[in-house]
């Protein structure tokens, strides 16, 4: 299925086998896509405001010039990808998984983040602000410049040395150190 110039507003996607998706300078509004499968997810110069992708397996999915608003990615599978000049605004991306996926100029404002899996992504020089990591998982995931400040990360774990180079707040200390295993009497 491909979109090049598109309005996609209220429309719904649906179907049981692996679907192929090529979206190009395209703005969607309200589109459902949950609980689908992707053999190949494309997005370049795409806006999606308040879409639903759910639990959506997008398969080896490449983003470029993205803009996510309000949507609903509970559970989203986006292992292998790649992100480049994307960003997610006030979206739920709880229980997601970005394993080894590559994030590159990519801002996540006020999204809820809970319980993802960023395991050996490299999230080198991304921006997190205001975003709930409570309980994600950063192992191996490579952090050097990406700015945690603003954020809730309570709770999440990562590799021993995992943590280097990554920005954070002085008031996060206290979670840091829990995190390493550093206690303070």
């Amino acid at each position: 299925m491909e979109f090049h110039n598109a309005l996609l507003e209220e429309h719904s996607f649906s179907g049981d086998s692996p679907q192929q998706w090529r979206l190009e300078r395209c703005i969607a509004c309200r589109v459902q896509a949950a609980h689908l499968r992707f053999s190949t997810c494309v997005m370049i110069d795409v806006a999606l405001d308040r879409c639903d992708l759910a639990n959506t397996d997008l398969g080896q999915a490449r983003f470029r010039r993205c803009c996510l608003s309000n949507c609903k990615l509970t559970g989203l599978s986006a292992a292998d990808s790649s992100f480049h000049s994307v960003r997610f605004t006030d979206c739920v991306l709880e229980m997601a998984i970005f394993q080894r996926s590559s994030f590159r100029d990519v801002v996540f404002e006020r999204c809820v983040l809970r319980e993802a899996d960023f395991d050996g992504a490299d999230l080198s020089g991304a921006c997190f602000g205001e975003c709930d990591l409570r309980r994600s998982n950063l192992a191996f995931a490579n952090v050097k410049g990406a700015d945690f400040r603003t954020c809730k990360v309570e709770g999440f774990t990562c590799s021993p040395d995992g943590l280097r180079g990554a920005v954070f707040d002085v008031q996060q200390a206290p979670d840091i150190a829990r995190l390493l295993g550093v206690e303070f009497k």
